[in-house]
């Protein structure tokens, strides 16, 4: 028997708030191209009509392969220490793209969980890893790549659904994916 055992966060991480500086953001590693690619031309065209708006990478600079607007974007490069490569996020909106390919079944909701911990509600795409998200719920799940203008725009302009998706996300974490919680798991998992 292999267990599998969830990631987690940890709990230190739900005291700390986000500032919400940008509208939307990601992070992400240079082995994101296809991801990045299912959003790129509705985030871009969401940006060039939405001028008050912004955006803010961190990790890979996505921002130039998008074209997006440069007055609208910033880039932080990859972050190595763990405190704050979580607290880098100053983002009201999370953005969790993932195209649907076998590279992408190893994934885990680990973006969702430190969003939701730092009350940041995400978009994610409808793939197996952010089966925790509940769509309207505790993210706004994406099923087709065209829905993600209309995902933009629904979390931008809807300050109560954002206010919603983050309290009910950071309350999911809280309950069930620190490492305070996933510690018996662990415990068994390590005993058997």
């Amino acid at each position: 028997d292999i267990p599998v055992i969830p990631n987690a966060v940890p709990p230190w991480l739900l005291d700390y708030e986000t500032e919400g500086w940008y509208s939307f953001g990601f992070a992400m590693s240079p082995t994101h191209d296809k991801d990045v690619k299912i959003m790129s031309r509705h985030l871009k065209r969401f940006l060039e009509n939405t001028p008050e708006a912004s955006c803010h990478a961190i990790g890979a600079d996505y921002g130039i392969d998008m074209k997006l607007p440069r007055k609208q974007y910033r880039h932080t490069p990859w972050i190595k220490d763990v405190y704050k490569s979580f607290t880098a996020a100053d983002f009201l909106i999370g953005l969790a793209p993932l195209a649907p390919m076998v590279f992408n079944r190893s994934k885990s909701d680990l973006r969702f969980l430190q969003n939701a911990a730092v009350g940041i509600p995400t978009i994610v795409s409808d793939v197996a890893a952010y089966s925790t998200v509940e769509h309207k719920e505790t993210g706004f799940v994406v099923k087709y790549d065209h829905e993600w203008g209309g995902a933009l725009s629904a979390m931008y302009h809807d300050d109560f659904m954002r206010e919603e998706l983050a309290k009910n996300a950071k309350e999911y974490v809280t309950k069930n994916r620190t490492s305070d919680n996933t510690r018996p798991l662990w415990e068994e998992a390590l005993s058997g």
